[in-house]
């Protein structure tokens, strides 16, 4: 079960994935242009509840292996590159993302999601719902250090 819901956060994650503190003191409030999302992203944990088939909540913790591990940068230049290690083989996904206010809006390909945002101590949390399943999602993100 662990795995379905990694693989269900790694397409909301797409929604969500952005984050750069540029300081040490914490921000509630991301910055309009963006900028804060700046950097590479691992995701610790995920929560999906409310889903359509009971059967879909559930939630999860982890730590980054040499075999599995899901990881999002955002670039300056407004564009993202999500990377998912799974029993060894990566899949890597890109698209676009903006940010206006706390609203974090994803775009891969034709899929289009957007996520509630905030960032505080060097953690991104993303809150949205997974509309394929119907399933409020909340994932957590720590910012990779350089």
């Amino acid at each position: 079960m662990e795995r379905s819901i990694l693989k269900r956060i790694g397409g909301l994650l797409l929604i969500v994935l952005l984050i750069n503190a540029c300081d040490n003191e914490p921000s509630t409030t991301p910055e309009d242009d963006g900028s804060e999302l700046v950097g590479v992203w691992t995701v610790t944990s995920a929560v999906a509840a409310n889903c359509d088939d009971a059967n879909e909540n559930g939630s999860f913790g982890t730590v980054c292996t040499t075999t599995d591990c899901l990881k999002v940068e955002f670039k300056s230049d407004g564009t993202f590159v999500s990377t998912d290690l799974e029993d060894g083989v990566t899949v890597n996904n890109n698209g676009t993302y903006s940010v206006s206010g706390d609203q974090l809006t994803i775009t891969e390909g034709m899929d289009v999601q957007v996520a509630t945002f905030e960032i505080q101590n060097g953690t991104l949390t993303l809150q949205g719902n997974e509309t394929e399943t119907g399933c409020d999602v909340a994932t957590t993100l720590a910012k990779d250090s350089l």
